[in-house]
């Protein structure tokens, strides 16, 4: 009669290969999670990078000179670079003055970064306190190209956890130009 069961060699053997795919699978499964997490550090920097250069557009592109013999953005200079700005606008951006369109006020405002945050003022009138624009940057740059155009920088880094444990830092650069609409271009 012939039985109907395994060897003992035929049990060592299937768990043996079960094991070594059991290694296999793991082996897969921390690789997609390191990959993971990879991704979710590029995601973060790159949303705070963009929702930094996201708050700022609308502002800068209040810029609108005072006088026809004065520039809507005083600081820095045509050619130069710095990390704030500072233009002219009609607009109160903390609202806290009535709007008068027959009589326009106009008012100075700066955006800087210092401390690893972009924060802007008014500066003419004095205003209220200063407001936090973005928060965990590395740097901010602003570079006035043109009468018309502002290239804005900005750097951000994330720290992400290695498949051993140890940790790497990601860094990220945005950059994007700014035109400001009452210029035309030349």
């Amino acid at each position: 009669m012939r039985r109907r069961g395994l060897s003992l060699a035929e049990v060592l053997v299937a768990m043996a290969v079960m094991g070594v795919l059991s290694i296999a699978l793991l082996n897969i499964f921390g690789l997609t999670m390191t990959s993971v997490r990879h991704g979710e550090g590029h995601l973060a920097m790159q949303m705070k990078a963009r929702e930094a250069v996201r708050r700022l557009e609308p502002l800068l592109s209040t810029a609108i000179p005072p006088t026809t013999t004065q520039e809507a953005i005083y600081l820095p200079a045509v050619g130069g670079s710095g990390t704030s700005i500072r233009w002219s606008s009609t607009e109160d951006l903390f609202g806290t003055t009535a709007i008068t369109p027959r009589a326009p006020h106009f008012y100075l405002y700066e955006i800087a970064f210092a401390g690893g945050a972009l924060t802007m003022r008014r500066i003419d009138p004095p205003g209220p306190d200063s407001r936090v624009l973005a928060t965990k940057l590395d740097a901010a740059s602003f570079e006035h190209l043109s009468l018309n155009t502002v290239r804005v920088q900005v750097q951000v880094s994330e720290q992400v956890r290695r498949a051993a444990g140890a940790h790497e830092t990601l860094t990220q650069k945005l950059e994007t130009l700014i035109q400001l609409p009452y210029y035309t271009s030349d």
